[in-house]
């Protein structure tokens, strides 16, 4: 008769329904990606310093004694300024400068930005004659009487992978004013080796001591106030003229912060977990006695 091959096959298409991938964390299936990976989590925290108390401890107001070296190892002298690709330090860059560095996070984003104060070049630089797009002064100043602020800025946001690392996508330190080429490259014919760069005595301050010694090392170094940066922040910059970030920069740089950037969605998906092999094997056994009964 049709009627028992019918029940058997439709039991046999509910057998196999059961035992194919389901729900993880159940009773029937097997456990959750996200217990051992955190990528697949959603209660793990896309917020750093949750992920880290380092970031904790990273951030802060820090002042830095800096130096840089020439190839040979000798102290780094002068060079004069690039006007198109605004490369080039035409001040004393052969004896320590002062750096003051701002580190911040904020749930998902990170804040680095640096104050480079460097004193005015000596006589010898200011001296030389000057080609092309050079100049031996960055701004309003004169060589060898005004010193020079440089700002850096870099920002960046965690990532989907929740493992306290962050995403740089924004990185700018041109010297001067103006946009800076953050894809320029550029050559310098008969140099060769690596210079290199040393920062040491690195300290952390309070806000207060830091904008107190930043504006005392702006005196020392005799920088225009014009030249001078915005500080406190007006923005999430320092370079207040080169800094075009808003919501929608963060969510195409891949800020994993559900609130700010809705669009975003983490490729760490929970996949279906398989049946409990238990589980299978007990359908197996239903499937057996029913076909048995039916028979």
């Amino acid at each position: 008769m049709p009627y028992p091959v019918l029940s058997l096959g439709l039991l046999w298409a509910l057998l196999v329904q059961h035992c194919e991938a389901g729900k993880c964390g159940t009773p029937l299936y097997g456990p959750c990606l996200g217990v051992f990976d955190p990528r697949y989590n959603d209660s793990v925290s896309n917020n750093l310093v949750d992920q880290d108390p380092f970031w904790e401890d990273y951030t802060g107001y820090w002042i830095g004694t800096n130096e840089n070296f020439a190839p040979d190892g000798t102290p780094r002298p002068p060079s004069f300024y690039d006007t198109r690709t605004k490369q080039g330090i035409p001040y004393a860059t052969d004896v320590p400068f002062l750096t003051f560095a701002n580190r911040s996070v904020d749930g998902t984003r990170y804040y680095h930005h640096i104050a480079i104060v460097y004193n005015p070049a000596n006589e010898e630089f200011c001296n030389q004659k000057l080609e092309g797009n050079q100049a031996n002064v960055i701004g309003n100043g004169t060589c060898g009487i005004n010193g020079h602020v440089a700002a850096v800025d870099v920002l960046g946001t965690s990532t989907y992978k929740k493992d306290s690392s962050v995403e740089i996508f924004w990185w700018t330190n041109g010297q001067g004013r103006g946009p800076a080429l953050l894809n320029t490259s550029f050559a310098k014919p008969g140099e060769d080796g690596i210079s290199w760069h040393m920062q040491y005595k690195q300290r952390r301050v309070t806000e207060e001591e830091w904008l107190q010694e930043l504006e005392q090392a702006y005196g020392s170094s005799n920088v225009l106030e014009e030249d001078r940066l915005t500080i406190p922040l007006e923005g999430p910059c320092l370079r207040t003229w080169d800094c075009p970030i808003d919501e929608a920069t963060w969510c195409a740089a891949g800020d994993p912060n559900t609130q700010s950037c809705p669009n975003n969605v983490s490729p760490y998906q929970e996949p279906e977990a398989p049946m409990r092999t238990g589980a299978v094997v007990g359908f197996s056994i239903l499937g057996i006695v029913a076909a048995a009964a039916i028979g």
